[in-house]
């Protein structure tokens, strides 16, 4: 790995560790830490930026080097994304928005006619952000989309595990370093050749955004009713359906990983997983993901003395740590276990193993007429959202089996 590879490398989880320390602040109420804990996320975010840029610059006319040419296309892709993400929060924002976006509910507003001047804002918003409209509804609100990730701290969301980015095209690429071979320099005599050191290797990781639809049957009661209550409504139910759709497809991806099926037995077991089986640098960052049973399991563990190994986080008692590593526990019914009765265990650093990539905000459309509507009185509302999900480094993490 290059110098400024590597530097990239550090910096991504010196990130994790502030983003960690601000959560833990967040949910111990407070501010002060979790402020100063977000500029370091931000400063951070700059200097990942700089560097990775400058890996880009240094190739790019390297020989005409491919891979050099197509890391720089993608820095340039995400400065690009990120001012598109900026003007469209915008565009949603406020009450003009908010409004706009309860009228065209109440209507049952078809986003493909765009000759209504009191949703003139929709409008511009999905010019901005969808274009050609493939999903076939209005941007939700930024206040639904804020408001889902406030609900997202009461629930197991797997999403705050992942690496996220966003993207404004259905389908892409993007280029990261390879981990190599551990390259160091060599003593050479005066004036004789300097050895060639290999440079970083790269790989492209390509995604392909699908869209996933539900419908959602809303009183006519509701939708009629002030516009905050609407939101709220649909807030809480995007949340739900997004968090269910993305644990389940974030757990079929853990059979990707390089270690599967590894024997826990124990507390040693655990120990050698993550003291000998992960990258040092990516151990120290690591989550511990566990069904019911599993965590059940580790909630058992005691030491010498009688005291259990599992301990609760002091600022926030609904989260517990071993071995100092976070233990996530999801349902029995998004995370089986095995056909043997084994249960599942995985081990690592999930925001360096995959990417979630997101096409911007939720997509809705409603009808009073159509789905059923007009039987019951009411509204059926479609609810869109587009996403993928891939896996980055597939040693990042190591999947075991607890045997009982």
């Amino acid at each position: 790995m290059s110098n400024t590879g590597k530097k990239v490398y550090d910096l991504k989880n010196l990130r994790a560790a502030k983003i960690g320390e601000a959560e833990k602040a967040l949910a111990g109420g407070d501010g002060a830490a979790y402020e100063a804990a977000i500029a370091d996320v931000k400063n951070f975010n700059m200097e990942i930026e700089q560097h990775e840029a400058l890996i880009a610059e240094q190739g790019r006319f390297n020989d005409g080097d491919s891979k050099f040419e197509s890391l720089a296309q993608t820095q340039a892709q995400k400065r690009e994304d990120d001012m598109a993400k900026s003007r469209l929060e915008r565009l949603t924002s406020g009450n003009e928005y908010v409004n706009a976006f309860a009228t065209a509910m109440k209507r049952g507003s078809s986003p493909d006619k765009r000759n209504d001047e009191d949703l003139a804002p929709l409008y511009n918003a999905m010019t901005q952000g969808e274009g050609d409209g493939e999903a076939g509804g209005f941007l939700v609100p930024i206040d639904v989309i804020n408001r889902i990730r406030e609900l997202r701290r009461d629930f197991v969301s797997l999403d705050t595990l992942l690496s996220h980015e966003q993207v404004y095209t259905s389908s892409g690429s993007r280029v990261i370093e390879k981990e190599g071979e551990v390259v160091v320099a060599t003593p050479v005599s005066e004036l004789a050749p300097t050895p060639t050191l290999s440079g970083p290797r790269f790989k492209p990781i390509e995604y392909k955004v699908l869209t996933y639809r539900k419908m959602l049957e809303v009183s006519n009661e509701l939708i009629n009713d002030e516009a905050a209550g609407l939101m709220a409504y649909l807030a809480k139910y995007l949340e739900r359906i997004e968090r269910n759709t993305n644990n389940a497809k974030f757990i079929s991806l853990l059979s990707q990983a390089k270690v599967n099926e590894e024997a826990i037995q124990g507390f040693g077991d655990l120990k050698r997983v993550l003291n000998t089986l992960l990258d040092p640098a990516l151990s120290t960052g690591a989550t511990i993901l566990v069904n019911q049973n599993g965590f059940n399991y580790l909630d058992q563990l005691e030491d010498a003395t009688g005291r259990g190994l599992l301990q609760p986080d002091p600022t926030n008692l609904t989260r517990h740590s071993i071995l100092g590593r976070r233990v996530v526990a999801v349902g029995n019914k998004f995370m089986p276990d095995a056909a043997d009765g084994a249960t599942r265990i995985s081990i690592g650093h999930f925001g360096e193993f995959a990417t979630k990539f997101s096409r911007v905000g939720f997509n809705i459309a409603s009808t009073n007429i159509g789905a059923g509507a007009f039987e019951n009185f009411g509204y059926q509302i479609r609810l869109a959202f587009r996403m993928d999900q891939r896996v980055v480094d597939n040693e990042a993490i190591v999947n075991g089996l607890i045997n009982y």
